[in-house]
């Protein structure tokens, strides 16, 4: 594959969820969290119908550009959106089971293109493509049943419509007492907000107590998206076990593993996040052990010399698998659900798209200067002489 179009095919979402995650806070404001996961549902939709039926580099460029701004959204809005409605203690671990759907979309389309790769014509992309309309269309309808959140219509100053959302999502799993007294807290906590700033623009949270919340929140995104060394492996898994010697028939075995074991070990991370350590410790740790994989992938593609094609590729696949597990059960779990609750409310949806935008930036950089490091016709570091392809 050349080494442009791979960049362009691979970062053109990212780029688009960059924006989109940016003009996430104006949106949000204005229209609401439902809102923008609608907007996000078209934005993924237009950007398959784009790619589907092309055959020029340039419409794929724009389909995935489009996609990216969907992809954007829904990240961005479905965490706010889910942060917003969930009881205090159960927060973190609604906001963290993003990871496993990604986990199991992940799945699903590995399954899928390595069942259409045997194909010879056009469906063996435009199926995988056409899959990608379905998960829009049942969130679009889904959405038809759901509130929009009770914080977001307390900040617009519609306290009725706020308390029959908050009734709607609870149900009958609270006393009325518990209810009113859950409710009486919301209420209290937004005015206290307000109290501070009587405004809410952009750039407040770049000022007083909500910078140091937003630079916070900032960082945990850039130990997610740079710092782990995730983003290194997560776009090019695929083609970096290949031009390290492993049969392209043994690759999807090996991510279909690593994602299923991501999965288990996501619900392991889940229960230690919230009964075991604390966010903080929780991350340090998470971070230790990326390091000590991504460094032990380094070691088995660099200074393995004399050794055997057998035991480098064993170590190349045991370090890959190692890191995507230890992501999904640490950093890529405990990023998101930290970052929502740093944030002040009144800014939320501000300060997390801005978070948002920091990490899709830092992945974008990541994705754009991969390709330059691993392909054989530029530095080619991955590349092993010794390895049969």
């Amino acid at each position: 594959m050349q080494t442009t179009f791979q960049q362009l095919i691979t970062t053109f979402p990212i780029l688009g969820a960059l924006i989109s995650s940016l003009v996430a806070g104006v949106f949000s404001d204005k229209f609401g969290r439902k809102a923008g996961l609608w907007v996000a549902c078209l934005f993924v939709a237009i950007g398959v119908a784009i790619q589907i039926p092309s055959e020029n580099k340039a419409a794929v460029y724009v389909g995935r550009f489009v996609l990216g701004l969907g992809n954007g959204f829904l990240t961005t809005f479905s965490n706010i959106y889910c942060a917003e409605i969930a009881p205090a203690h159960l927060r973190a671990i609604m906001v963290g089971l993003s990871t496993q759907w990604i986990l199991i979309g992940s799945i699903v389309a590995a399954a899928t293109t390595n069942a259409t790769q045997v194909r010879f014509d056009k469906s063996s992309y435009q199926l995988p493509l056409g899959i990608l309309f379905v998960l829009p269309a049942v969130l679009a309808v889904a959405l038809l049943f759901v509130p929009e959140s009770p914080r977001y219509l307390l900040t617009r100053d519609r306290p009725d419509a706020a308390r029959e959302s908050l009734q709607t999502l609870r149900g009958t799993s609270l006393e009325p007492s518990e209810f009113e007294l859950e409710f009486a807290e919301m209420v209290k906590g937004i005015e206290e907000e307000r109290k501070i700033a009587k405004t809410v623009k952009p750039l407040d949270m770049f000022k007083g107590t909500d910078l140091r919340r937003t630079l916070l929140a900032m960082g945990t995104a850039v130990a997610d998206s740079g710092g782990s060394g995730a983003w290194f492996l997560i776009p090019y898994t695929t083609y970096f076990m290949i031009i390290s010697g492993i049969p392209v028939q043994d690759v999807f075995h090996y991510f279909v593993i690593s994602t299923c074991l991501g999965l288990v070990a996501c619900n392991v991370g889940m229960f230690v996040m919230r009964h075991v350590l604390g966010r903080r410790a929780f991350l340090m740790i998470s971070a230790v052990g990326n390091a000590l994989f991504m460094l032990g992938l380094a070691v088995s593609t660099t200074e393995s010399v004399g050794a055997s094609f057998e035991t480098k590729s064993k170590c190349i696949i045991t370090f890959c698998l190692l890191h995507l597990i230890w992501y999904s059960f640490g950093t890529g779990l405990a990023t998101r659900p930290v970052s929502t609750e740093l944030v002040s409310t009144k800014l939320r949806a501000w300060s997390f798209g801005a978070t948002q935008a920091v990490s899709q930036l830092i992945i974008w950089l990541v994705s754009f200067c991969t390709p330059y490091f691993i392909n054989p016709e530029n530095m080619n570091w991955v590349s092993i002489p010794s390895i049969r392809v």
